[in-house]
């Protein structure tokens, strides 16, 4: 048997009984001495075998001897864990997001990154963006509740769109290296960070987890392909019906900052840049993210999220240009 990694239910009821192979016994000895679990089930299942013992002892049933066979013991076993159970369920193992929020139950703030890795990002402006995120780390790993709270996600978007990074509180976070190639498949990108983005509030709602209003940043430096109807209509839609706040930011000369202006309800979120006002931007994020994160006020619960009253901040305006002006 390889090492343990997983609860090893099926080798208790012979770990039990002192029936295991030596090396199995050896396993589930280093598995139980670290698992509350396990070694709650195990407790169980010795009060159990004790009663059946008593019971034979007594001459209630079958002597010990008669038990020939493993598989007839299993039957037992089984049968024993379908009388224990109670309400007719079984008991659940808890969800791997349980046992995250479980080690880290404080609120959360998701923040998604939809990042450009189309080819005119070479050069100057993607090395420009990896800078950024690893400053992101740094300035909200500063403080450690904002890190603790706040989960960032990273969908890179070129030829295809792909999830860079899964959403992981910042105190976990390690900014992946960008690369730039292909085209630009920003409808893609817009559809899969929202997807992701749902599937998270989700679980936020499923395991009681209160959270902040989603911020989404849009960052490309391409004209932007038709066929983006769709995309915009949600990303319209979920802004109106306040699911999230959304920034949109063109780089360079050559960014369609006029379309870009037409994702946003609030016109002072779509701005046009030049790479060297990416750093501007990223500590004006982290600021922001990190007053946000670590204000003593639920601002988003577990069945809705809710507005950040007054909180919300537009992109500073001394830096970059209204995109569309």
């Amino acid at each position: 048997m390889s090492q343990i990694d997983r609860h090893p239910d099926e080798l208790l009821p012979w770990y039990v009984n002192s029936t295991l192979e030596t090396h199995e016994r050896r396993q589930v000895e280093a598995h139980v001495a670290r698992c509350e679990r396990c070694r709650v089930e195990v407790e169980s299942l010795k009060a159990a075998y004790d009663g059946v013992g008593r019971l034979l002892d007594a001459g209630a049933g079958p002597s010990l001897d008669e038990w020939d066979s493993h598989a007839e013991l299993d039957r037992f076993w089984r049968q024993m864990d379908a009388n224990s159970v109670k309400g007719g369920e079984e008991e659940q193992t808890p969800s791997p997001q349980a046992a995250e929020f479980a080690d880290n139950p404080e609120l959360r703030f998701p923040c998604v990154f939809i990042l450009d890795t189309s080819g005119s990002m070479r050069g100057a402006r993607i090395a420009a963006l990896n800078e950024r995120l690893q400053e992101l780390k740094r300035d909200i790993g500063r403080n450690r509740l904002a890190s603790r709270r706040t989960e960032v996600a990273i969908i890179t978007f070129d030829d295809d769109a792909r999830v860079a990074q899964s959403f992981v509180t910042v105190d976990g976070f390690r900014p992946p290296t960008l690369t730039a190639q292909g085209s630009t498949d920003l409808n893609g990108g817009i559809e899969k960070a929202l997807d992701l983005l749902e599937k998270r509030t989700a679980t936020y709602r499923k395991e009681g987890i209160q959270y902040f209003l989603p911020w989404v940043f849009l960052i490309t430096d391409n004209e932007i392909q038709e066929g983006l109807e769709s995309a915009t209509r949600r990303i319209l839609d979920m802004q109106a019906r306040k699911r999230i706040v959304f920034y949109a930011a063109g780089v360079g000369d050559d960014a369609d900052t006029e379309r870009l202006s037409r994702m946003v309800v609030d016109p002072e979120h779509a701005r046009s840049l030049q790479e060297f006002d990416l750093q501007d931007m990223f500590k004006w994020i982290a600021s922001s993210i990190t007053f946000i994160s670590t204000s003593q006020k639920t601002l988003g619960g577990a069945n809705s999220p809710s507005e950040q009253d007054g909180q919300i901040e537009c992109m500073p305006a001394d830096w970059g240009r209204r995109a569309g002006s």
